[in-house]
C-alpha cells in the first residue's frame, strides 16, 4: 500500500470481513455491505504421502519465517497480514 501511504491513490474499504490491523481505520466492506468479503490466500503444498517429519520440518521453518519482524513489517507494507495454519489440512472457504 506504498501508494496509498504517498497520497497517489486513497483506500476506501478493506475487503476482509472485519477491519485490518494493518490499517484500523480503514473501514471494512461489510460495513457498507453487509455479507462482503473477498478475500486472497496463499498455500504451500507438498506431494501426497509425503512423511509426517518432512511436514513438521516445513511447518516450523514457515512458522519461524513469518516470526521475523522485518517481513512481517515488509507484509503489512503491502497489506497482507500472514496468518500461518499448524495443521496440514486443507483449508475451507468461509463460503462452505
Amino acid at each position: 500500500m506504498p501508494h496509498v501511504a504517498t497520497g497517489k491513490l486513497r483506500a476506501l474499504a478493506a475487503s476482509s470481513p472485519k477491519r485490518s490491523r494493518n490499517y484500523p481505520d480503514l473501514l471494512a466492506l461489510t460495513e457498507t455491505l453487509p455479507g462482503f468479503e473477498a478475500i486472497a490466500w496463499e498455500g504451500v503444498v507438498a506431494p501426497a504421502g509425503t512423511p509426517a517429519d518432512v511436514v513438521g520440518r516445513l511447518n516450523l521453518a514457515f512458522n519461524e519465517g513469518l516470526a521475523i519482524p522485518e517481513d512481517r513489517r515488509r507484509l503489512a507494507e503491502g497489506g497482507a497480514e500472514a496468518a500461518w495454519r499448524r495443521s496440514a489440512a486443507r483449508p475451507t472457504s468461509s463460503a462452505g
